[in-house]
């Protein structure tokens, strides 16, 4: 299957752009790209019309496609974007995924232009779906994490699993997009990740959070728990993002990235030792 992965174009219903490096569409193009032919588009960040994008969609002419969405602020971009795509052909497959639809999945499933959800993690369950969907949707009901619609009634099949030797998976695959832009564009709108020092780039050297704040929604995303790339790996990710890409800030997008303690160190002092001129 040929798959396109796209950030839909925030601006179309709310002025409020969030502007922000895909990394999550990244990193799930570094899973599957190995049996999937992929193809990641921000619409977003590129501030496509619905012509614009239309056109994209009908040159590529993907089996599948994947949308992101991190926030209700942009369910209606989501949904539209959806609809727009069945439109097009209504015989894409249409799946989404992200902090919005996890946590909203019964509100999202009931609109016709969405075929799949993915929830939680998306790298493993997706390469999981397309092959299913390959093999005509044999073993579609053995996958945890998934909703859909069978005969007029929506399946609901509960997130078990999460991945957990973050080590195994790849670093994020940048070739559709060109990260210095990203990292020379400041997300105004988000104050915590918004650098002071360009080009900069995300990093995640964990997941999760052990603690139950009721303002938070990783209770629900990760069921209070942790899991943590090791030191090594993150400092690989560092010197990959220096070396090729000349980043001169890291904006660590942990929810708790000092909580194991020696690992903490252990990356900073490995920062120390790099001497790069990089700030964090």
């Amino acid at each position: 299957m040929d798959v396109l992965l796209i950030n839909p174009n925030t601006s179309w219903v709310n002025g409020r752009k969030w502007l922000d490096i895909p990394t999550g569409l990244c990193m799930l193009k570094a899973y599957i790209k190995d049996e999937f032919k992929t193809k990641i588009v921000d619409a977003n960040f590129k501030n496509m019309t619905e012509v614009e994008l239309s056109e994209e969609i009908k040159a590529y002419k993907p089996d599948f496609i994947g949308l992101t969405c991190m926030s209700f602020e942009y369910k209606e971009v989501l949904i539209e974007t959806a609809k727009l795509i069945k439109l097009i052909d209504k015989n894409i497959i249409v799946a989404v995924g992200g902090v919005y639809p996890t946590l909203f999945y019964n509100e999202i499933i009931k609109y016709d232009y969405i075929d799949y959800i993915v929830l939680n993690e998306g790298e493993k369950r997706l390469k999981q779906l397309l092959r299913i969907l390959e093999n005509n949707k044999k073993g579609l009901e053995d996958l945890d994490g998934l909703v859909y619609k069978k005969e007029g009634k929506t399946i609901i099949q509960p997130r078990i699993n999460f991945i957990e030797n973050l080590d195994e998976l790849p670093y994020p695959d940048y070739s559709d997009i060109n990260l210095i832009d990203y990292g020379s564009t400041p997300n105004k709108y988000e104050f915590y990740h918004n650098p002071s020092v360009l080009p900069y780039a995300r990093i995640q050297s964990s997941r999760g959070c052990p603690f139950k704040c009721v303002f938070c929604s990783n209770p629900v995303l990760s069921d209070s728990r942790i899991r943590y790339r090791s030191a090594e790996h993150v400092l690989g990710e560092i010197d990959f993002l220096v070396q090729n890409y000349g980043i001169k800030e890291i904006i660590f997008s942990d929810d708790n990235l000092v909580l194991d303690r020696e690992r903490a160190i252990k990356i900073f002092n490995g920062l120390i030792e790099r001497n790069y001129d990089l700030k964090w």
